[in-house]
C-alpha cells in the first residue's frame, strides 16, 4: 500500500546518478535488463566508484521526509485491516484471535458473538451485517478477557490458590 501523495518528486537526478542507479539494478537483476539505447545496457563502464559508495545515491534528499512517519493502518469497507509498519512490512493475521460462529446457532439470551459481552437480542440481533462490528476476530474486550485468564492460570489463582 502505498500513499502516492507523499512521492518525492522535487529530487532531479544528473547523469552520474542516473547511470549509477543503472548500474545497482543491472547488477542485482536476477535475469536480463532493457534499455533505450544499446550503451545503456553497460553501465558498468561508466562508473568509476566503489559498491558502498552508491548507496548515497539511493538516499533521499534529507530536506524531503518530514512528512514521513513510521506504521500504516487501513481500514476497508468490510471491515478488515491492513497494517504495515514503517519499512513495509505487514504481520500475518494471528489465528489464535479468529473465532467461527454460526449465528443461527446463537439463541436471543446468549451473548452475542460481537464480543461485548451483552445478550445477542439487545446488542446485534435487529443490527444489518454490513454495519455490525466483525464477527471473525476476537474484540479487545475478548482479548483483555483472554489475557486475564492467562495470568490467573500462571498465578494460579483459577486452581484455587490464593
Amino acid at each position: 500500500m502505498v500513499n502516492t501523495i507523499e512521492f518525492i518528486n522535487t529530487r532531479k537526478l544528473n547523469a552520474d546518478e542516473v547511470t549509477q542507479i543503472n548500474h545497482i539494478i543491472k547488477s542485482r537483476a536476477k535475469a536480463s535488463v532493457a534499455a533505450g539505447k544499446k550503451e545503456w545496457l553497460y553501465p558498468e563502464n561508466d562508473v568509476a566508484c566503489d559498491w558502498a559508495d552508491l548507496r548515497h545515491v539511493l538516499l533521499p534528499p534529507s530536506g524531503e521526509l518530514h512528512r514521513y512517519g513510521g506504521e500504516m493502518f487501513a481500514q476497508f469497507e468490510d471491515g478488515s485491516v491492513h497494517y504495515q509498519d514503517a519499512f513495509g512490512r505487514t504481520t500475518p493475521q494471528n489465528e489464535y484471535l479468529n473465532k467461527n460462529i454460526d449465528e443461527a446457532q446463537i439463541g436471543r439470551n446468549d451473548l452475542c458473538g460481537c464480543g461485548s459481552g451483552r445478550k445477542y437480542k439487545s446488542c446485534c440481533r435487529n443490527v444489518p451485517g454490513d454495519l455490525r462490528t466483525t464477527w471473525d476476530v476476537a474484540s479487545i474486550r475478548e482479548r483483555n478477557l483472554a489475557f486475564c485468564n492467562c495470568i490467573r492460570d500462571v498465578l494460579g489463582l483459577n486452581s484455587g490458590k490464593t
